[in-house]
């Protein structure tokens, strides 16, 4: 398994993935817009997004995908540089999915941990990372993890679960 930034050649499996989710891919960051722009503009501004240069009201961010050795590709993550008072109630730092025919494999897990060694070379001491209130199986990956739970923050999106993990 590898975790590492998406590039031009995983167009297909990216645009593959984005239609599996509806084009609202948890942790997918700027490729929920595949279905209004085209990949290229779409990868320039995640590769701006990673360099700082953000839209108003965002924050820094790191997309990154998650691939067996076999190029398939398994989940998204984004790592976000900072938090907005919306990520901080709602969001979080990180976001992830996992393609619905590789859950419950242990991706889950594997991926956000190693998305983790990913905000410590950025110097971030601690994360957060939260979760739907309905979602069992991401609060197990938060918590095998070391996420430990704050509290539960409500918007029009429903019930968000939020963990601190200490890096």
């Amino acid at each position: 398994m590898i975790l590492r930034r998406p590039e031009i050649r995983d167009r297909d499996k990216i645009i593959s993935y984005a239609e599996e989710f509806n084009y609202d891919i948890c942790g997918g960051g700027k490729f929920n817009e595949l279905k209004e722009r085209d990949f290229d503009a779409v990868l320039n501004k995640i590769r701006d997004e990673e360099a700082g240069i953000v839209d108003e009201g965002r924050v820094p961010a790191t997309q990154f995908l998650y691939l067996d050795d076999d190029e398939n590709l398994i989940g998204m993550i984004q790592l976000r540089h900072g938090l907005t008072d919306y990520l901080l109630n709602y969001a979080g730092h990180i976001g992830y999915s996992i393609s619905p025919k590789f859950r419950k494999k242990g991706h889950g897990s594997n991926m956000l941990k190693a998305c983790l060694c990913e905000a410590r070379k950025l110097g971030l001491e601690r994360v957060l990372v939260t979760c739907g209130d309905w979602n069992k199986g991401s609060r197990g990956v938060i918590e095998n993890n070391g996420g430990v739970y704050e509290d539960a923050r409500e918007d029009e999106d429903g019930v968000h679960l939020r963990f601190w993990i200490q890096l």
